[in-house]
């Protein structure tokens, strides 16, 4: 089987949910189970941290990742949805799987998956694990699709987990309150495994309190015991003062936006408890040079993105109505001497009025749609916005956008783009083709 055969096997005969939604979730272990005693267990020949929650786990994982490098560590990296290239699904110190390994991997499990239906999700979990086999690493980090509990991840059996954030999001999937969601995401928690967890609302900190409790797993609250704050943030990243009874230090960070700081403490929790639990070797050094290149080592887009800087035109991931709080909380803060305008693509499903309510008055909208079928037409969010009495432009094409307030931008001006990892995927992915046109020059009077 070839790479190309390959890749038309996942999506064209397995369940996508990035396509499909709802219809192709697959709650439940039975299958990854399966896989796993076919492919011999992989995941248990190297040490796993396990990352769940609502948002931020992606920017968590890759920053556990990138520190475990930096330890001189061989480490595997799997996450999801990926942006531009299948492969960014499984790492091993930044570097993609290849295709000839994809290839290898499917060919041996096309049949068995053809008889079993395994979701997308699960097959190239199975993919991620056993590369990471193949490739001896000592340690992989691996965040969760959907939930928890049910999710395929959780067959692993980690040294430490991680839950970030509770928020609204996959309610049809994961419960209609942040308690249920909550109690499914405190589902990757194992007996006696400690856990770190971010600054979650009361009622879902309660529950993954009980869980801890339950499963006699040691718990740390990041936004207790890391004493954290900003000193330096720009557009290209930040600077952290980290307050420790062993002394301050001082920490770059690669990634911009302010709300990373909360998915920053949740980090050195985990590190800490690995420290203290697992006896993880790990210097200040190690932090230091490992957050400071935490998406160059780990090959970490999209997140608070700065892809052009005349205009600046930033690229954010951010895809629910929390993760959107957080990234409007950032743009009020940009320079408002500075014209901003917004690029905007949404998913079905989401909170489409509280996530328009979310936009600062002060900027211009231009509405778009990305290539995924699950993307809200351009004209329906047009329409939701006037009745929000906000005026916008619409296209249906997201490079057409992009062009559009390019040609009508000084070079002082910024260009945020948002709201879906589709949209941001689908700009990505022209601005890497060797044949994409040219953007055009801003002008400057």
């Amino acid at each position: 089987m070839t790479y190309p055969e390959s890749l038309e096997f996942l999506f064209g005969e397995l369940a996508v949910y990035q396509l499909s939604g709802q219809k192709a979730y697959k709650p439940g272990l039975e299958r990854m189970l399966e896989l796993s005693e076919r492919m011999g267990h992989p995941q248990r020949s190297y040490r796993v941290i396990h990352v769940a929650g609502t948002n931020g786990k992606g920017s968590v994982a890759h920053m556990l990742a990138a520190v475990l490098q930096a330890a001189g560590l061989k480490v595997g990296l799997h996450t999801s949805p990926h942006l531009t290239d299948f492969r960014e699904r499984a790492r091993v110190n930044g570097q993609m799987v290849a295709p000839e390994r994809v290839a290898e991997f499917v060919g041996a499990h096309h049949a068995w998956a053809r008889e079993r239906r395994p979701s997308f999700f699960e097959l190239s979990l199975g993919l991620a694990l056993w590369h990471f086999q193949q490739e001896g690493v000592d340690w992989a980090v691996i965040e969760t699709g959907l939930g928890g509990r049910l999710d395929a991840t959780n067959i692993v059996e980690p040294e430490a987990c991680a839950i970030t954030t509770i928020g609204w999001d996959h309610m049809d999937l994961l419960g209609d309150t942040l308690e249920q969601i909550a109690a499914e995401k405190a589902g990757i928690i194992k007996p006696g495994v400690p856990v770190a967890v971010g600054d979650l609302p009361a009622g879902p900190m309660d529950v993954v309190r009980a869980a801890a409790q339950r499963q006699g797993a040691p718990l740390l609250e990041a936004a207790r015991a890391i004493e954290l704050e900003a000193v330096e943030q720009g557009f290209e990243g930040q600077r952290f003062r980290w307050r420790r009874p062993q002394g301050e230090l001082e920490l770059d960070l690669d990634l911009a936006g302010h709300y990373q700081i909360a998915n920053l403490r949740v980090v050195l929790a985990t590190l800490e408890l690995l420290r203290q639990h697992r006896g993880l070797a790990l210097s200040d050094e190690h932090l230091r040079d490992g957050l400071a290149r935490a998406a160059a080592s780990t090959g970490l887009r999209g997140r608070w993105q700065i892809v052009r800087r005349r205009p600046t035109v930033i690229f954010d991931t951010a895809h629910n109505a929390e993760g959107f709080e957080a990234a409007a909380r950032q743009l009020a803060l940009l320079p408002r001497d500075r014209r901003l305008r917004i690029i905007l693509g949404l998913t079905q499903g989401k909170e489409i009025d509280k996530i328009l309510g979310l936009l600062p008055a002060r900027a211009g909208l231009v509405v778009t749609q990305a290539s995924n079928p699950r993307s809200v037409p351009a004209l329906e969010l047009e329409a939701a916005a006037e009745r929000l009495v906000r005026h916008c432009l619409s296209t249906e094409k997201p490079w057409r956008a992009l062009s559009f307030l390019m040609a009508q931008s000084t070079s002082a001006d910024i260009i945020f783009v948002g709201g879906s990892n589709f949209l941001v995927a689908d700009l990505l992915a022209m601005l890497d083709d060797p044949d994409c046109p040219e953007l055009p020059e801003p002008w400057d009077p």
